[in-house]
C-alpha cells in the first residue's frame, strides 16, 4: 500500500541557486581557496540548469558537493504533495528576481 504521505513526482519542482554564492565557490575553486558561504543582502536566483552550464559538472556531483557542504545548497522553489496541495519555500516577491536559464 502507497503512502499516503508520499510526495508524488513531478516536475514542478524546481531548484534554484544564489548566483552570488555559485559565483562565489568558483572563484575560490579557481584559486584554490576554501569556499565560504555568505548570503547577500538582496539575492538573485539561479536555475540548476544555469549552474550546470556554468561549473560543468552533473547534477549528482553537486548533490554529493551540497550535501559535504562543499557547495552552496540548492533552495525548492515549490513542492506539490501527494494530495495536490502546493506550498512555497520562498516569498512570491523573489520569484521575481529568477533568471530564466533557457529561452521562455
Amino acid at each position: 500500500m502507497a503512502n499516503p504521505n508520499a510526495k508524488a513526482p513531478t516536475s514542478a519542482n524546481v531548484v534554484l541557486y544564489i548566483e552570488q554564492q555559485v559565483d562565489d565557490w568558483t572563484r575560490a575553486r579557481i584559486a584554490g581557496k576554501r569556499w565560504i558561504e555568505r548570503t547577500p543582502e538582496s539575492p538573485t536566483f539561479i536555475r540548476r540548469k544555469e549552474v550546470l552550464r556554468r561549473i560543468g559538472v552533473s547534477h549528482m556531483t553537486i548533490y554529493s558537493m551540497e550535501k559535504a557542504g562543499k557547495f552552496p545548497r540548492g533552495i525548492k522553489l515549490r513542492e506539490i504533495t501527494a494530495d495536490g496541495a502546493e506550498y512555497s519555500t520562498l516569498p512570491t516577491q523573489s520569484t521575481s528576481r529568477v533568471r530564466r536559464s533557457e529561452p521562455a
